[in-house]
């Protein structure tokens, strides 16, 4: 106990994490994987008629499934993303969309649309 020599340093406490904008070297700290992705709604046409936003919901969850490593029930779809496919009706969903995903520690990922995509609110 009274002897200094023998006795290990312990390692000092990680730093908190913060963004690039605080640290001269420019490393990103962050809690999850964010991505943009276009996808092509180029098959919903296939489906029919009275079938294609659904198809083109289920092609959304499908392609973040396979590009961000996730299962079906971890693939949470925004309520604005979900609006804009249906915005022309069951008959003519979109035939392409771009989206940002979001991957978080727990496996969960958000599928939303970009900041500058967001439909505007109809005022009545």
């Amino acid at each position: 106990m009274g002897n200094d020599e023998n006795e290990q340093e312990l390692p000092a406490p990680p730093e908190e994490k913060v963004m690039a904008h605080d640290k001269a070297e420019g490393v990103i700290w962050m809690d999850e994987d964010e991505r943009i992705i276009n996808i092509p709604l180029r098959a919903t046409k296939m489906a029919p008629r009275t079938k294609r936003a659904k198809r083109a919901i289920k092609e959304v969850r499908e392609n973040i499934m396979r590009h961000m490593k996730a299962s079906e029930d971890k693939v949470w779809i925004d309520t604005a993303l979900n609006e804009k496919i249906w915005e022309r009706g069951i008959q003519n969903p979109p035939s392409r969309i771009t989206v940002k995903a979001v991957k978080f520690d727990d496996g969960t990922v958000e599928v939303s649309l970009p900041e500058g995509d967001a439909p505007a609110k109809k005022e009545e």
